[in-house]
């Protein structure tokens, strides 16, 4: 665990994001005071997660209300960031850890972020002992906000002298609570998923994925990925997809015959104006353009979806699992 706050602090933007997207409004002031931490690089918050990893959520507390001058003005906003943080960063963790049975799907994203690999494999926080503890501190929150400081105080003056967080928790805060879980879970979700397609590839339904590309042609085919130049001795036939390396100067005439022939085509990117996308276009054949780990990914497919106007390439292992 001592490495794990490291690990978490590589996802902060897409965890800082998704507590802001998923909190009510009335606990705005929480999402201020992220944001003044990070904005003025106090880092209490960064020091009260890394504490609350290695030594427990009430340790954590403790060390934030010992440092505070206001005994009588029940300090929450801090703890409750650091909490919602690391609770979002296990969540990323999660999503990762799910997407990660087939390690391609997001070698993009934890190589961009030099994220360790026994991280993501082993997730992060326990959830289930995380939202109760969020259930307590959310219920203080409540409190303070509805001017009842007393109960707070005796709460936070009992976690001083070594006891857990302990306070009676309202219907309310559990539903309330139990939306932010929500809310947040699906956000988290969507936020990573969206890196990953940024980065190249996000996962489909069944055993698709999908690779964004740049649209060079418009227009949509299918069929099995077949390479050239090994295409132009296999000469196929029927439903195929052209896959084109980089091609310099003028096209083959075994090139353009096969071109005209596939029902769509990819190819490692040249540019709009290279001689590829020209001919494409000329002929209205679908062409997205990728790079060279894109292509190589098509190709350990069976079955493709070319979308030239989106610039998406949808892959299969069959057609069967496509629904075409």
């Amino acid at each position: 665990m001592n490495k794990l706050y490291e690990e978490f602090t590589k996802v902060d933007d897409i965890a800082i994001k998704a507590v802001e997207l998923s909190l009510p409004k009335h606990a705005m002031e929480v999402i201020e005071r992220i944001r003044l931490d990070y904005a003025q690089d106090i880092g209490i918050i960064g020091l009260l997660r890394r504490t609350h990893i290695e030594a427990g959520f009430e340790e954590a507390a403790r060390l934030f209300w010992r440092s505070r001058r206001e005994p009588a003005s029940p300090r929450l906003e801090s703890v409750l960031s650091q909490l919602l943080l690391n609770i979002a960063a296990s969540a990323i963790f999660e999503v990762l850890k799910e997407l990660g049975r087939d390690p391609d799907q997001i070698e993009g994203f934890i190589g961009a972020r030099a994220i360790a690999a026994n991280a993501w494999q082993a997730g992060g926080l326990d959830m289930v002992v995380a939202w109760d503890h969020l259930c307590r501190i959310w219920q203080l929150y409540r409190l303070k906000k509805a001017g009842s400081v007393e109960p707070v105080q005796a709460t936070i003056n009992e976690t001083l002298n070594g006891a857990a967080i302990r306070i009676e928790i309202e219907g309310a805060t559990i539903s309330e609570v139990e939306t932010i879980r929500q809310n947040l879970l699906y956000v988290v979700r969507g936020l990573v998923i969206q890196e990953i397609e940024r980065s190249g590839e996000v996962v489909l339904p069944a055993n698709g994925r999908s690779i964004v590309g740049l649209p060079a042609s418009p227009g949509l085919g299918f069929g099995a990925p077949v390479v050239w130049p090994a295409a132009a001795r296999l000469k196929p036939k029927g439903e195929f997809i052209l896959a084109v390396p980089s091609i310099v100067g003028q096209l083959p005439d075994a090139l353009t015959e096969l071109l005209s022939a596939c029902h769509a085509a990819v190819s490692i990117g040249t540019g709009l104006t290279g001689h590829v996308p020209v001919y494409c276009r000329s002929i209205r054949k679908p062409l997205v353009l990728v790079s060279d780990p894109q292509m190589s990914r098509i190709l350990k497919h069976g079955f493709v979806v070319v979308d030239g106007t989106a610039g998406r390439v949808k892959l299969f292992l069959d057609r069967a699992s496509s629904g075409l």
